[in-house]
């Protein structure tokens, strides 16, 4: 079985996901879009057209002055 893997940096451009993870569902997006600190992101896998697992992740920058 092959899996194809879509990563997503809007939640508007994620495709209908079923809400069953606390933390890896498509509202993450609201918690964390508004900061300019963070950039979330999840990543899907698809078995043809159907998404079958999901992943929620963020990138954090850290400006440091010396």
């Amino acid at each position: 079985m092959k899996y194809n893997v879509k990563t997503f940096y809007h939640k508007e451009e994620l495709p209908p996901l079923e809400e069953v993870n606390f933390f890896h569902n498509a509202s993450a997006f609201d918690w964390y879009g508004n900061s300019p600190t963070y950039t979330p992101l999840m990543v899907v896998a698809f078995d043809g057209e159907k998404p079958v697992a999901a992943m929620f992740a963020i990138i954090m920058r850290i400006n440091r002055i010396f």
